[in-house]
């Protein structure tokens, strides 16, 4: 469940240096979505929904294609257009791009 990410502060800061990507990535594209501290919001977002437990995973269980591509997968590449690193944002777009490759029952174990 998303509260339990909550809970883990290596996972916590490194989702905050994700956002920190999509962040600079909006801001080069005009977009305003500067949120003054990322972490903070983040934490907001998985208390509000610590019960659900996210689309992409429940995509891998059940061996469909998730959305990677048009979210991470597009801040990477809206990264490299204006010439901004990241790497995090890329790791887990290839993850999960291999992931869904992979057997549900491969996952769960």
């Amino acid at each position: 469940p998303n509260g339990t990410l909550a809970n883990e502060p290596a996972l916590l800061q490194a989702m905050g240096e994700v956002l920190r990507e999509g962040v600079a990535v909006s801001k080069a594209e005009l977009v305003s979505i500067d949120p003054p501290h990322p972490v903070v919001l983040l934490k907001r977002v998985l208390r509000t929904t610590a019960a659900n437990r996210s689309s992409m995973l429940q995509d891998l269980e059940h061996g469909r294609t998730t959305e990677i591509r048009y979210l991470n997968g597009a801040i990477v590449a809206l990264g490299q257009k204006h010439g901004i690193p990241t790497p995090l944002n890329q790791l887990l777009a290839s993850l999960i791009s291999t992931a869904e490759g992979l057997s549900p029952t491969i996952l769960a174990a």
